[in-house]
């Protein structure tokens, strides 16, 4: 068994629907009566989510969109494993794309964008270094 001692909480997903994702970025105490409470996110653009942080600057607007340049930014994270979230369908980009990813030995999965964010979270409780490259 692994235990793994970082805020479990941090980083990630914990609402979706159509259209926008909502990412936990961790608890603050307030002052007054040192509650723990949510900071959350709610996206409505595509981003790249890591157990370490969020990246909201990820201009990719539909699967058809990403280029390999796209994925200099997740390639730069030295990710395990790479999921890219599709979007609202699954639907997957050009494989010639992904070719960075397997030059690197980086192992990946294309899904839609609610399985990548439940994926994600799976493989993050694990301590894994997953990246998420989520389309929205």
């Amino acid at each position: 068994m692994k235990f793994n001692l970082e805020n479990s909480d941090r980083y990630t997903v914990i609402g979706y629907q159509p259209g926008e994702i909502t990412v936990l970025l961790g608890m603050t105490t307030e002052t007054e009566d040192e509650r723990p409470r949510p900071q959350k996110q709610t996206l409505r653009t595509s981003f790249i989510l890591t157990p370490n942080q969020l990246i909201t600057d990820w201009p990719v607007s539909s699967i058809e969109a990403l280029g390999s340049h796209h994925l200099d930014t997740i390639l730069a994270l030295a990710p395990e494993l790479v999921l890219i979230g599709s979007g609202a369908t699954h639907r997957f980009p050009d494989v010639s794309l992904l070719a960075p990813l397997l030059q690197a030995q980086i192992g990946y999965e294309i899904m839609d964008s609610h399985a990548a964010c439940r994926t994600y979270n799976l493989l993050r409780g694990e301590g894994r270094r997953v990246v998420a490259g989520i389309l929205i």
